[in-house]
């Protein structure tokens, strides 16, 4: 309690130098504190599941694809597997709710009925769905979350057995999930219901749904059984697909499976970039350590007769590091307090700017592994930066005490002592400045990607067709009339392309930067695909006029056109992926695509590539097929309108005006759309640009996040670099007058100080540059358009860093040229 009191006196004595300390170990400990609770709650913490490491998450591979979506028939030939304790598919698809008030849409996810049980998860009202209801002919059932719950029940018990009604079809309602209830891989699903005999019945495919193997749409996960390992479960399922390659090598040839942990699934692609940000945030907590023991390494040196006169009077160096040490803890607690205050503010804002992607935001708080986490932190910290100022007093020898009086804050040792602290500050700062140029130039090189379509102008609506009336059945095999969808379809075009203002309509399955049906097909003629070549390609059904409304040039053949419908030749048009992939110098034109069983197209055009996974991913093989020439249970549709930009200010301002009440593209969207059908709801409406944007959110989220790191470690690197530099020249004043009585010019003093500075600059950029050489390469997964030691990017932060620390160096020089000889000499 002596040191502590002695200590929080020294505080008071010295006010301005205790705050700088505290607010700079606040600042590092509370950017550690709030990454770790990000890293806890996304990567550390198991999953809320029973026996979480049994869990496997299980995809199709083919050449190129090691996570390809699964196809129904290849799923059913799975759950005979004996290394699995079970196996659940699951699929999310957009809902159309009516029986409650107007019809809404609801993000739902249909699955195999033993999904819960295999997760380990149990309903908090009702039960959840078993694997009995998985037999064919069972009555559907749905499971609520709790917010659907709470907002359609009012969080009545009675709920439970009530039917609810989504696509026209009628669920029973089995019970509620509990409130905390997640599932990664289905983020915000309001309702969960069962599907055809353990398949996902998201997709309304015709025919027995169970033996399909053509389209791949389905995720499946299984839980291992007793003893059973992921490397068995793997040889297992491999020999299945081996086995289903030989027969049935239309659909099947050259598919592959892959087993890998839930965990490793949910977290996987997030790991390296919360790991990176953990180091970025350690090596900012060392830079304010460091600045901290500038500030005690010139306190201890000025301390030092202080010190050799309590050696002199008995005192044993121990008895003076515990001393030091108690002061070190009055400055770090306060820190970590502060520290865990803003990591509490910074968690709510990472997690309220955070994109989507970031699995289990709903998991990330502060909790007791985060507070033991910052407690380690903040004794950790007392250690590092009070340990070395503590021995270097201790280290006192009674005989200094002749010395009391004097000048020895300038001896050498204390000099090399802040000189290699600042260069160690720098160098941690040129680390960070490099990873976060490599993240700055990722982006924007990601915003120079010639996607294939154009975005000026174009608004999308998205809708999920009402079955009722869209997708009904018309025979035993499931079959549909797709003369009602199409009518739809085109009312909404005719309406909208008769308003001023609209340059194109068009439908498509999905929007841009949104995703595609992935499906089997081959080229007529070609042999049998080989082992680990299957040919495949996404797909999209569209109108005859969305290549020009989407602005993707046709670069062969021709385009679709009004007279391409049911009652004429089946014609398709490929992208230029799928030319090269598949022809290889051949001519596509007048060739047949081959898919969904005996469908024939024949090959008419051929497109430019257009993206619609995802910017930073080159086009997939893609083919188009006219909208009027197939009669598959499709539910998804896409409109595109092409707006005139300079109405309206553009669609991004359409959209807001749209929001705001007022009349715009949006709205006459809006509009038009539930004029051909006012029960039909609609998904979103975006202009293209904000697809862009959200597109781009986790790039440019990861960029900004690292920047910030990278510039508040620069700042503190340069008042580091400042106090050496000021301590220097206070500390050889002497010096600096004799030189100037000899002579020496304000510009040869000036010089000698920024020769000091550059030397220590040069060494921290030799330093840092070749550490951040080895770290980047870690960085590989997450850089786009870039090489991990790009030379134009280390170049440009070491001349960031030099002139960082000239600026921070010439306030101490200029003071060096005020230095008056005749004071200097005197106070000598």
């Amino acid at each position: 309690m002596n040191d502590i009191r002695l200590a929080f006196r020294l505080c008071r004595r010295h006010p301005v130098m205790s705050l700088a300390a505290v607010l700079s170990l606040a600042l590092g400990i509370g950017a550690n504190t709030a990454i770790f609770t990000v890293l806890n709650g996304s990567i550390l913490r198991p999953l809320p599941y029973q026996d979480p490491d049994r869990l496997m998450v299980v995809w199709e591979t083919t050449t190129g694809n090691s996570r390809r979506s699964v196809a129904p028939g290849n799923f059913i030939d799975w759950r005979a597997a004996g290394s699995f304790e079970g196996l659940a598919a699951f699929d999310e698809f957009a809902a159309t709710h009516t029986g409650h008030g107007e019809p809404e849409r609801l993000r739902a996810v249909s699955a195999s009925a033993n999904f819960f049980e295999l997760l380990g998860v149990r309903a908090a009202v009702g039960r959840v769905t078993t694997a009995s209801e998985d037999r064919a002919g069972a009555e559907p059932v749905a499971v609520l979350s709790d917010g659907l719950w709470h907002r359609l029940f009012a969080a009545s018990p009675g709920a439970v057995g009530q039917p609810l009604i989504l696509n026209g079809i009628t669920y029973t309602i089995a019970g509620v999930l509990p409130e905390d209830f997640s599932m990664p891989m289905a983020a915000g699903v309001e309702v969960w219901v069962t599907g055809d005999r353990g398949v996902p019945r998201s997709v309304l495919t015709p025919g027995d749904i169970t033996s399909i193997r053509d389209s791949h749409y389905i995720s499946v996960v299984g839980r291992l059984a007793p003893g059973a390992s992921r490397e068995r479960a793997q040889a297992e399922l491999t020999s299945v697909m081996t086995d289903l390659s030989a027969r049935y090598p239309n659909t099947n040839a050259g598919l592959g499976v892959s087993v890998m942990p839930l965990h490793e699934e949910i977290v996987g692609n997030v790991r390296p970039l919360v790991l990176l940000l953990q180091i970025a945030v350690a090596l900012l907590l060392l830079i304010a350590c460091a600045n901290v023991a500038h500030l005690l390494l010139g306190q201890a040196a000025g301390r030092r007769a202080e010190m050799s006169l309590r050696i002199a009077l008995g005192a044993e160096r121990g008895r003076l590091v515990r001393q030091l040490l108690a002061e070190t803890l009055v400055v770090a607690v306060p820190g970590g307090v502060l520290g865990l205050a803003l990591a509490a503010a910074g968690i709510r804002t990472l997690v309220a700017a955070a994109p989507a992607t970031l699995p289990r935001l709903g998991e990330i708080a502060l909790d007791g592994t985060v507070l033991l986490f910052t407690l380690g932190m903040t004794l950790a910290t007392a250690l590092v930066f009070g340990l070395g100022p503590a021995l270097q007093a201790a280290g006192t020898s009674a005989n200094a005490l002749a010395q009391i009086g004097q000048r020895l804050t300038g001896s050498r040792g204390v000099r090399r002592w802040h000189q290699a602290i600042v260069v160690i500050e720098l160098a941690l700062a040129q680390m960070l400045l490099v990873g976060a140029g490599l993240l700055l130039v990722s982006f924007v090189q990601a915003t120079r990607i010639d996607l294939g379509f154009a975005s000026e102008g174009r608004l999308a609506a998205e809708l999920s067709l009402a079955p009722d009336r869209y997708l009904a059945s018309v025979d035993a095999e499931g079959r549909i009339d797709p003369a009602r969808k199409i009518r739809f379809i085109n009312d909404v075009i005719d309406r909208l392309s008769g308003r001023p203002g609209i340059r194109a309509v068009a439908a498509s399955f999905t929007a841009p930067l949104t995703g595609a049906p992935n499906r089997g097909m081959r080229i007529e003629g070609d042999p049998v695909p080989q082992a680990n070549d299957q040919s495949n390609g996404d797909f999209q059904l569209v109108t005859p006029d969305y290549f020009r409304a989407m602005g993707i040039t046709l670069v062969a053949g021709r385009a679709f056109s009004t007279a391409d419908r049911a009652n004429t030749a089946p014609v398709v048009i490929i992208n230029r992926a799928l030319a090269d992939r598949y022809f290889k110098g051949r001519d596509p034109i007048g060739r047949v695509l081959l898919f969904g069983g005996s469908r024939r197209h024949e090959i008419v055009g051929v497109a430019a590539n257009a993206r619609y996974r995802s910017i930073e991913r080159p086009a997939d093989a893609t083919f188009y097929v006219p909208l009027e020439q197939n009669d598959e249970r499709w539910p998804s549709v896409s409109f595109v309108v092409w707006a005139d930009a300079s109405s309206a200010g553009g669609p991004a301002a359409a959209l807001r005006e749209w929001r705001a009440g007022a009349s715009a593209p949006a709205a006459v969207l809006r509009e038009e759309i539930h004029g051909a059908d006012p029960l039909q709801p609609i998904s979103r409406i975006r202009s293209f640009d904000d697809i862009l944007s959200q597109s781009m959110a986790p790039r440019r989220f990861n960029t900004w996040l690292v920047g910030v790191f990278a510039a508040t470690a620069l700042l503190l690197a340069a008042i580091g670099t400042y106090g050496v530099m000021a301590f220097a020249v206070a500390s050889r004043t002497k010096e600096l007058g004799l030189r100037a009585a000899l002579g020496a010019s304000p510009r040869d003093l000036v010089g000698m100080v920024l020769g000091q500075g550059l030397t220590l600059t040069m060494a921290a950029t030799v330093l840092g540059l070749g550490a951040a050489t080895l770290v980047t390469r870690f960085m590989a997964s997450m850089l786009f358009g870039i090489a991990p030691r790009d030379p134009w990017t280390f170049v440009a932060v070491a001349g960031l860093l030099t002139s960082v620390a000239i600026a921070a160096t010439l306030l101490p020089a200029r003071r060096a040229m005020r230095v008056n000889p005749v004071t200097a000499l005197k106070d000598a």
